[in-house]
């Protein structure tokens, strides 16, 4: 699993100009601000939607940090490099990262397998499923 986990921070934690040389200009951007529970400045969550991914990344402006929030995408050829191939049953997943932290679903129709692993910070992956092939990935990282 930390695999995976470091595949996703190393290519899409990242500051929005480099998202943007990666990935082109996004189909939609949101901005909204927020207020930091433990500085009371503002700081700002940026949305970026992609062609096949949307990022969500939360801007901590008294430090001048951008921290990978929330990650969706459906282009599962991408893993391929560290073994998740697009349409991979749920068994020949766990087969690959073990056992699951929760299941949803059925053994015969599993809809989502939920991975949660950490140190200093927890991550979370789910894995999506349609007709027991996987079809999206989601992360992210606890941010307090």
């Amino acid at each position: 699993m930390n695999i995976v986990i470091h595949y996703l921070t190393e290519h899409y934690d990242l500051m929005p100009t480099d998202l943007f040389s990666r990935f082109g200009k996004p189909d939609l951007a949101e901005t909204s601000s927020v207020q930091n529970k433990h500085t009371d400045e503002q700081d700002f969550v940026y949305e970026y939607r992609f062609d096949d991914v949307s990022i969500t990344i939360y801007h901590a402006t008294g430090i001048n940090r951008h921290f990978l929030q929330e990650l969706e995408t459906d282009n599962m050829a991408q893993f391929s490099n560290v073994g998740i191939v697009p349409e991979m049953p749920p068994d020949s997943l766990r087969s690959l990262l073990g056992p699951e932290s929760t299941a949803f679903g059925d053994e015969a129709s599993i809809r989502q397998l939920h991975y949660e692993v950490g140190d200093e910070t927890l991550h979370q992956v789910s894995f999506f499923f349609r007709q027991n092939k996987l079809v999206s990935i989601s992360y992210q990282p606890y941010l307090d």
